[in-house]
């Protein structure tokens, strides 16, 4: 799995360290991947209240990524409408939702609608996003791996009959997998 990070809430762009107090994780890390399934279907969207119902959308289902719960620490954040770029403050946004689901995003190809624009506001800024158009869900998944204990054993739940295994990787460090050491 190609470990490019896509997105982690525009951490590219982040000056003053800030995370919400307790929070934990509350952002998704959303990597590039690929997907031996090969299927496709047709699916209906109740979205929300405010953005409607997306019928009649063709779904691919070979995901396209792989989302995990991370926690975001803003180190810089810069105004890069102005030369030279102007440092700022993130906005306090309040408190977030935790996340503790992995998602798979899967491509959509839905009838076009037309939504003007859609007011948001995060902690970089309020504004209105335009042009909206749908192009992928994500759905909660499992993640097949296990959590680690005290070192150097491993606990937590992995597929029947894979053993829950610990391996002191180089590129990560001290980690648990679902199968026998590779």
């Amino acid at each position: 799995m190609t470990r490019t990070l896509v997105m982690l809430s525009l951490a590219g762009l982040l000056v003053s360290p800030m995370r919400a107090a307790g929070v934990g994780r509350d952002h998704l890390a959303c990597y590039k991947m690929k997907d031996p399934l090969k299927q496709a279907g047709v699916i209906d969207l109740d979205v929300s209240p405010l953005l409607g119902v997306e019928q009649g959308c063709a779904i691919a289902m070979k995901s396209l990524r792989l989302c995990a719960p991370a926690a975001k620490t803003v180190v810089e954040l810069f105004d890069a409408s102005v030369r030279p770029p102007v440092a700022k403050e993130p906005l306090d946004h309040g408190s977030a939702v935790p996340l503790d689901e992995y998602y798979l995003c899967y491509k959509l190809k839905c009838p076009k609608r037309d939504i003007a624009s859609f007011p948001v506001t995060d902690q970089f800024g309020a504004r209105d996003v335009e042009k909206l158009q749908i192009t992928e869900v994500c759905v909660p998944t499992t993640a097949d791996s296990c959590e680690a204990g005290e070192a150097p054993a491993c606990g937590g739940t992995c597929p029947e009959g894979e053993p829950c295994t610990s391996l002191d990787d180089p590129d990560v460090g001290p980690r648990c997998i679902c199968g026998p050491a590779r």
